[in-house]
């Protein structure tokens, strides 16, 4: 028996205002706000809300409804085939998921209970990896949350396996900053390979190291544009699409999705407007950056993050399947949201910024939650057990 729509409705509404607590805690103290001393080790209180609101998305993803998100009870179906088939049972998914799939059904005789614990671990694999990797790049935390909330996190909850393969990407990533030499190139090689065990779209995530080593200039954008163009405009796109297996399957994209993907890709043009015309002015200063500056993924990574999401969004145009590889470019861009609003230096020309994204962000949630909730099917909210 499903909650009610009220109890359900006012869980929602206190998730969502702690979500906008955090970037009030993100503007009021920046990232010096450390409350907890464990020895050396001190934990600032956005750190600490970080954690806490991915363990609680988590903890939802985990423990959903059959009809939360979109694809929810389709994997459902799935696991009950191969519960009673075994690897038979599914052909069209990649092998890794399929095993694990068969590792639970030989452990768990309800096939609800192994269906909760594979969304559990799941759930707990992918939104570990977000975090972590949001904990180490971004300057500050609260934009990320809030972005990552209303514009991604129905498609990480509903779109297991490719979540799974983001988690395998998030995690050589920062395994190549840990790591020295050809070893880190080896670690991320084989974190992609278990990646496509899981969905084979992860393939393209190879590009990412090649990324680190060049320099975004405002003539790689128009390189960006030329072949975008050309690729829309032939046969190339549909190419791509064939080779990663994005045929029919995948071609038809929900509305909610659809808006999802044009929502961030606004929110990445504006960045990448901010990134090409203002850095190096009095608009964007370097403040905040040295926070990060351990990292191997500076501006021009992110920038080649976000100009290719837009160049696949165009190329989604013509192919919707092309949106399926939207979701490892604006998840690992991610951390440069709030890094260039941090280090916008006008505190004037800062705030509008902010208060154009919340804003924005604002009116997109009520539309998608509370008018458009068949978009995508997460409200109103209730665990497996209601």
């Amino acid at each position: 028996m499903k909650a009610s729509p009220n109890i359900l409705g006012g869980g929602y509404a206190s998730l969502i205002l702690f979500l906008w607590a955090s970037v009030a805690v993100d503007y009021q103290n920046g990232i010096h706000c450390t409350i907890v001393s464990i020895g050396d080790r001190k934990l600032e209180l956005n750190r600490i809300i970080l954690r806490v609101v991915f363990l609680v998305l988590g903890f939802m993803a985990a423990f959903r409804g059959m009809d939360i998100t979109n694809d929810t009870a389709a994997y459902y179906r799935t696991y009950q085939k191969i519960a009673y088939s075994g690897f038979a049972g599914e052909t069209r998914m990649e092998i890794g998921y399929v095993a694990l799939n068969v590792f639970l059904t030989h452990i768990f005789q309800d096939t609800l209970v192994g269906f909760h614990v594979l969304l559990f671990i799941t759930s707990v694999f992918s939104y570990w990896a977000l975090e972590q990797w949001i904990e180490r790049h971004a300057i500050t935390y609260g934009i990320c949350i809030i972005a990552f909330y209303f514009l991604s996190n129905q498609s990480y909850m509903s779109a297991i396996r490719q979540s799974v393969a983001v988690g395998f990407i998030l995690w050589g990533l920062m395994a190549m900053e840990d790591l020295k030499g050809r070893k880190r190139y080896v670690v991320y090689t084989l974190l992609i390979v278990f990646a496509t065990l899981f969905h084979k779209t992860a393939v393209v995530a190879l590009i990412f190291p090649f990324l680190t080593k060049r320099k975004y200039t405002r003539n790689t954008t128009w390189l960006l544009m030329l072949i975008t163009l050309v690729a829309t405009l032939t046969n190339i796109v549909s190419s791509v699409i064939s080779i990663l297996g994005l045929g029919t399957g995948y071609v038809t994209t929900e509305i909610g999705n659809a808006v999802n993907v044009g929502v961030v890709s606004l929110l990445y043009l504006a960045l990448l407007l901010l990134r090409l015309f203002c850095d190096n002015t009095s608009y964007i200063t370097d403040e905040g950056a040295t926070d990060i500056e351990h990292t191997v993924y500076g501006d021009s990574f992110y920038t080649y993050c976000i100009a290719l999401s837009l160049a696949v969004t165009v190329m989604s145009l013509r192919a919707a399947g092309m949106s399926r590889l939207n979701m490892y470019l604006q998840l690992v861009g991610l951390p440069y949201v709030s890094n260039v609003m941090r280090r916008i230096k006008d505190q004037r020309v800062a705030f509008i910024v902010k208060v154009v994204f919340g804003m924005a962000i604002w009116c997109y949630s009520v539309i998608a939650l509370i008018y458009r909730p068949e978009w995508q099917h997460i409200w109103p909210y209730h665990f497996y057990w209601e």
